[in-house]
């Protein structure tokens, strides 16, 4: 029997070893979609991606990632360089990526309209005045035309689809350049969900990937060991019920 169980205790580990490499492997792997987060490091998410309800209403199309005036702005894809000036008085880049757009401000732009960019390429440096305060702030939106869309949703593998919202209210009407800062479509789409105040390296690296690969590991070590269990017990009886009859007969 001791020998039984010593089987049954490596295979164990052996599972839980496999569970935990798939899980690290998971979160190590760097995205697949070809898109990356617009500032150097792991920085915070200071406010989430939260539509309004209603066309008119206040919310807030797009994210603020913490970063000091100075910091170097990246280019969370490749693209080209389609809008590079000051609206309001704000600094703002547009950069085109097909049929989407990435915004970003309040950027000093080191890039000019027409210049085509990769992924991570430098486009500016943060300013002064964001909508964070004291705490300063990279806001950084994505639109597909008219809809605006979570920026946080390019760095998330497979992705199947991006949710439009409603478009810019009154209050906003400085987060993108003239150009865009038209009426969005009423298509009734569905109020999309905000993320979650967290680290943004969790979403870049595939946080949610890696927290399902330990689930899955952890419930895959849980089921081998319920079916080694289980064939234990069995052979222990077969072998009882062995001894029994030879016993009988004996």
């Amino acid at each position: 029997m001791s020998r039984h169980l010593s089987v049954l205790a490596a295979v164990l580990v052996l599972a839980a070893a496999l569970c935990v490499g798939l899980a690290s492997s998971v979160h190590a792997a760097p995205s697949s979609s070809g898109w990356q987060l617009p500032l150097p490091g792991s920085p915070r998410l200071l406010r989430p991606f939260d539509p309004p309800a209603e066309q008119w209403s206040a919310g807030h199309r797009g994210v603020d990632l913490a970063a000091t005036p100075g910091t170097d702005v990246l280019a969370a894809g490749p693209g080209v360089v389609t809008f590079a000036g000051r609206v309001a008085g704000v600094g703002v880049v547009t950069v085109a990526h097909g049929d989407l757009r990435t915004t970003y401000q309040p950027v000093r732009a080191t890039v000019r309209a027409g210049a085509s960019v990769a992924a991570g390429d430098p486009i500016g440096v943060l300013g002064r005045g964001s909508h964070c305060g004291s705490r300063g702030c990279l806001h950084w939106g994505l639109l597909r035309g008219e809809d605006y869309l979570d920026p946080m949703s390019v760095l998330r593998p497979g992705r199947s689809r991006l949710v439009p919202v409603w478009g810019v209210s009154p209050g906003a009407a400085v987060t993108t350049p003239p150009a865009e800062r038209r009426a969005v479509r009423t298509q009734g789409t569905p109020r999309a969900r905000s993320t979650s105040d967290a680290p943004v390296r969790a979403a870049a690296k595939g946080g949610d990937g890696s927290r399902t690969a330990a689930v899955g590991g952890a419930a895959a070590v849980a089921a081998t060991g319920a079916a080694l269990a289980v064939w234990h017990r069995r052979r222990h009886r077969h072998r009882s019920a062995e001894v029994r009859r030879s016993g009988g007969r004996r």
